[in-house]
This record gives structure tokens, sequence and C-alpha cells, in this order.
């Protein structure tokens, strides 16, 4: 029980490590800590608030280098750590001024590096299906 306990208690500084890097690249304009935070083999896919989606590395990346000319001050509270098999996902609200966004990063494993595999909006909790 203790070897599993600290198991998930590394692996969930190393989520939050890879979550943090995102935005402290994000913030900083920072295209190559950018590029090393996404998955590189990986199927990855971005969805920007008002921009749409993209598919791909080359797609997702492009999209980055856009954005991160004129990066914003962005801020991340984390709120959730949720596992699905191999795919983590860091549930966080997003604080862009006085904008509140609440965002989902996916996370898996590369190569026993944290690689982003997508980024978009989190489903609104109040909805239900």
């Amino acid at each position: 029980m203790r070897d599993v306990m600290s198991e998930q208690m590394v692996t969930h500084a190393a989520l939050l490590d890879a979550n943090s890097r995102f935005y402290a690249a994000f913030r900083a304009g920072d295209m190559t800590s950018m590029a090393s935070v996404w998955a590189r083999h990986l199927p990855v896919a971005v969805h920007h608030p008002g921009a749409g989606h993209m598919k791909g590395r080359a797609s997702v990346l492009d999209s980055w280098r856009k954005i991160l000319r004129s990066p914003p001050d962005v801020g991340c509270i984390v709120d959730t750590l949720l596992e699905d098999n191999d795919q983590w996902a860091v549930i966080c609200t997003e604080r862009l001024g006085h904008i509140s966004l609440r965002m989902v990063n996916l996370l898996r494993q590369e190569n026993e590096t944290w690689g982003m595999t997508y980024r978009g909006p989190a489903p609104d909790p109040r909805l239900r299906c």
C-alpha cells in the first residue's frame, strides 16, 4: 500500500511539474520550452478558446508560435488530477486578466517523461448530460 501511494505521489508531482512548465512557457512566450512540453510521438491536439481546434504536432506548435508572439499574463490554479488508464487530466482554472476559464490539459507518459497530448476548455461542471 505504501509503495502504491509513494508512486502516485511521484506521478502527481511529475504531472504538476509538466503543467507548471507549460504555463511558464506560455507566460514567457518561450517557444522552445512550449515545444518541449508537448508529446513528440503521440497524437496531439489543441482547442484554443475562440480560435478553433488543431490536430497534429506541426499544427499545434504553429498555433502556439502565433500566440506566443504576444503572450498573455496567464495563471493557473489546479483543481483536479484525474487518471484514465495511461492518461492523466489536469483540470484547472486559468486566469487571463479578469477572465477565468476552466481548462483541461491531458498528459501521457512518453519515454519516461510526461507530454501534453491535448489542451482545451473543460466542460462546465454545472451542465449535465
